[in-house]
C-alpha cells in the first residue's frame, strides 16, 4: 500500500482527530493489535503532555501478555526520515517507567509505571515492544537508536525484573512503511503473494466445494528461510504473531527450538505442524516432488514457524514439519478455517463465545431495537470492520460490554486487569453473560462507561491554565488505571439510592424508553456530576493498578454512604433520573 493511501485512511478517522498528536499513535496500535475499542484504551495508556518524561503511550495488555511504549511524531511537512532524536528520548521515558523511584515520578507517568512495574512483577508480561511511531519512511539512523534503546531496556530488566519472565524486548520503527503493511494485513488475507517452490515427500489433495487442499510435510529449513524473509508478513491473515520464547520447561516456543536443534529426526512426530491458506498450489508430480504454492499465510502454526525461524542456524536436512495448504474462493470461509484452526489457543478469547446462544440472542436484540445498534457479541468482525468503523455512536464493542458489565456489577479488578478471563473463565462469564442478561441492559451500563470515559478526556484536554481546583482533584484520580471501571462499581453499588427503590436484581435495570446510546449517555451526565465529588475515597485501590487482591468493599461503601447522606440535596436530579428507568422483571417472550 502507498504512503498517500495509508495516510488518507488515517484520515478518514475523524475518531481520533480529538487526540491531537497521538492520533496516529493510537491508529498504528489498532491496526497492528486488533484493538475494537481504541477508546477505551486512549483513556488509560496515553500520558502524552507536560512532564510526561518523553512518554507518549503506555499499554499494557495482561491477556495478550505484551506492553507497547510509544512515542510519536507527527510532521506537517514531507521529510525523507524522522528525527533520530525522538527515537532516543525512549531512553529518557524507559529509565522513568522501569526503574526511577515511583515517589519520584511526576503524577502524570507514575499510574502507567506502576501498572507496568506490576504486570512485570508478576510475571505476566512476555514481550515488551519499543515503538517510535511517525508519519516519515522508516531509516537506518532511527533503527539504530531504537537498537540501543533496546539494549538499555534489556539491561534494565535482566536487573530489576530478572525473574519477570519478560527476556523478550522488540524495539519497532513504525514509519510509512510498516503502516503500510499492517494496513494492507487487515484487507487482504494472504499477504506475502511470491511463488514458492518446495521439495516434498509425498502427499495428497482433497477438494470439496469452495476449497482444496494438500497435505504433506515440509523441510524445516523452508520454514527457517521463509521467516527469515517475510518475518509476521507470514502470518498475515493470523490471530496473532511469534510470540518469542524464553528458556523455560513451560515456554512451549523454547521447547520447539529445542527439539528442532537437539531431535530433528523426531520433529515430524513431535509438532503439530502448520496450517497455510494460499493463492494457489500445483501438486508434485511423481518423479520430482516439487511442490508449488502461490502466495502463504500460516494460519495456525505462527509459534512453529516463528522458533524455527529464529534459530541461530538452519535446521538440519531431515527435520520435516507436517504440513496442510489450503486454497479458498470464500471470504466468509476463509474466516471459519482461521477461527476453527485457533479454536485450541486462548488467543481471542472473545471469539471462541461468539457462537455462544447468548451471545446470538443478544445480537438479535440488538438488531430489533427501535434505534439499531451494532453488537457483535464475541465475534470480530475482521478488522478492517474495527479500524474503518468511525465513532459513529452506533457501536458497542465486545470487551466493552463484557467489562462494563463485569465492572458495574461489582468486580472492576477483573473488568480492568483482565479482560481476556470474562470470556474465557467460565465463571466470570456467566457471572455476566446469561438468560438475565439483555441487550437493554449492555446499554444501560456502556453508556455509563461512555460517559465516564468522556469526563476525564474532557478533564485530560483542558488546559493547565484552564484547570479548576476540582478539575485538579478528578485529574489526579481519573490518572489512577482502572479509575473508569471502579467508578463504574461504586456507581452501580448506588443504584438504589440514586432511584430511590429496592433493586431485585440489577441485571434487569434498564431506559424505559429504548434510547440512542447518545440519549442514554445524556441521561447518566447528571447523575454522575453529582456522584464525582465523592471519587476520592475509591482512590486506595487503585495506587496498586486495581489488582484482584484489592480491598475494594470498604472504599465502595464509603462512596454509597457519601452519595446517600446527599439525596436530598440532588433529590430532583435523582428522581428525573429514576423517571427514565425501569428495574421491572424482564418479560419472555413466548415463540
Amino acid at each position: 500500500m502507498s504512503a498517500s493511501a495509508v495516510l488518507k485512511a488515517f484520515e478518514h478517522r475523524k475518531d481520533l482527530a480529538k487526540y491531537g498528536s497521538n492520533a496516529l499513535i493510537l491508529f498504528a496500535l489498532q491496526l497492528k493489535h486488533h484493538i475494537d475499542d481504541i477508546h477505551a484504551v486512549a483513556t488509560d495508556a496515553l500520558t502524552d503532555g507536560s512532564n510526561d518524561k518523553k512518554c507518549d503511550l503506555v499499554y499494557v495488555d495482561r491477556g495478550s501478555r505484551l506492553a507497547v511504549i510509544a512515542q510519536g511524531y507527527f510532521s506537517k511537512q514531507p521529510k525523507k526520515e524522522a528525527p533520530a532524536n525522538k527515537a532516543s528520548d525512549l531512553n529518557t521515558a524507559l529509565t522513568w517507567l522501569l526503574t526511577t523511584s515511583i515517589k519520584s515520578l511526576p503524577a502524570k507517568i507514575r499510574p502507567a509505571a506502576t501498572d507496568l512495574r506490576e504486570a512485570l512483577k508478576n510475571k505476566e508480561i512476555d514481550v515488551l515492544e519499543i515503538w517510535y511511531v511517525h508519519n516519515c519512511a522508516e531509516s537506518v539512523n532511527v533503527d539504530n537508536e531504537l537498537a540501543s534503546v533496546a539494549s538499555g531496556v534489556k539491561v534494565a530488566l535482566n536487573s530489576a525484573y530478572k525473574d519477570s519472565g519478560c527476556d523478550e524486548v522488540q524495539p519497532l520503527e513504525v514509519g510509512l512503511n510498516t503502516l503500510g503493511t499492517w494496513y494492507r494485513s487487515i484487507e487482504t488475507a494472504v499477504l506475502v503473494s511470491d511463488e514458492f517452490t518446495v521439495q516434498v515427500p509425498g502427499g495428497y489433495a482433497i477438494t470439496e466445494g469452495k476449497w482444496a487442499a494438500f497435505s504433506t510435510a515440509v523441510p524445516a529449513k523452508w520454514l527457517y528461510e521463509l521467516y527469515k524473509k517475510h518475518q509476521t508478513d507470514l502470518f498475515s491473515a493470523n490471530v496473532r504473531d511469534y510470540l518469542g520464547s524464553r528458556k523455560s520447561d513451560s515456554n512451549i516456543n523454547h521447547g520447539i527450538k529445542e527439539s528442532a536443534e537437539q531431535k530433528p529426526s523426531e520433529f515430524w512426530a513431535f509438532n503439530n505442524g502448520i496450517t497455510a491458506l494460499v493463492n494457489d498450489f500445483i501438486e508434485p508430480e511423481s518423479k520430482n516432488k516439487i511442490l508449488t504454492i502461490k502466495g502463504i499465510s500460516i494460519v495456525n502454526g505462527a509459534q512453529t514457524t516463528g522458533a524455527i525461524g529464529s534459530l541461530d542456524n538452519p535446521p538440519v536436512q531431515n527435520a520435516m514439519v507436517p504440513a496442510r495448504f489450503i486454497k479458498c474462493t470464500s471470504p466468509d470461509l476463509v474466516q471459519e478455517i482461521v477461527r476453527y484452526n485457533n479454536s485450541q489457543n486462548k488467543v481471542a478469547p472473545a471469539d471462541f463465545r461468539s457462537t455462544d446462544a447468548i451471545q446470538e440472542r443478544l445480537r438479535q436484540e440488538f438488531a430489533q431495537r427501535p434505534s439499531k445498534i451494532s453488537y457483535l457479541g464475541g465475534r470480530r468482525g475482521g478488522a478492517q470492520d474495527a479500524i474503518q468503523r468511525p465513532g459513529s455512536g452506533n457501536h458497542i464493542p465486545s470487551d466493552t460490554a463484557a467489562q462494563s458489565l463485569t465492572a458495574f456489577h461489582g468486580n472492576p479488578s477483573v473488568a480492568y486487569s483482565r479482560k481476556s478471563d470474562i470470556w474465557e473463565s467460565d465463571k466470570y462469564y456467566s457471572s455476566v453473560f446469561s438468560d438475565h442478561t439483555h441487550a437493554e441492559h449492555i446499554l444501560f451500563v456502556c453508556a455509563l462507561h461512555q460517559v465516564i470515559s468522556k469526563i476525564k478526556m474532557d478533564i485530560f484536554q483542558k488546559k493547565e491554565e484552564e484547570l479548576t481546583e476540582t478539575d485538579r482533584e478528578n485529574l489526579n484520580f481519573f490518572r489512577l488505571r482502572g479509575s473508569i471501571h471502579m467508578f463504574m462499581a461504586a456507581v452501580g453499588a448506588c443504584m438504589e439510592t440514586i432511584l430511590g427503590h429496592t433493586v431485585p436484581s440489577k441485571f434487569t435495570l434498564r431506559f424505559r424508553k429504548s434510547p440512542k446510546l447518545s440519549e442514554a449517555e445524556q441521561a447518566w451526565r447528571p447523575v454522575l456530576d453529582c456522584c464525582i465529588p465523592f471519587q476520592s475515597v475509591l482512590r486506595p485501590p487503585l495506587e496498586g493498578s486495581l489488582t484482584t487482591t484489592a480491598d475494594i468493599n470498604q472504599p465502595i461503601t464509603q462512596f454509597r454512604s457519601f452519595v446517600n447522606s446527599t439525596r436530598s440535596s440532588n433529590k430532583k436530579i435523582y428522581d428525573e433520573f429514576a423517571a427514565k428507568v425501569t428495574a421491572e422483571p424482564w418479560i419472555t417472550k413466548k415463540k
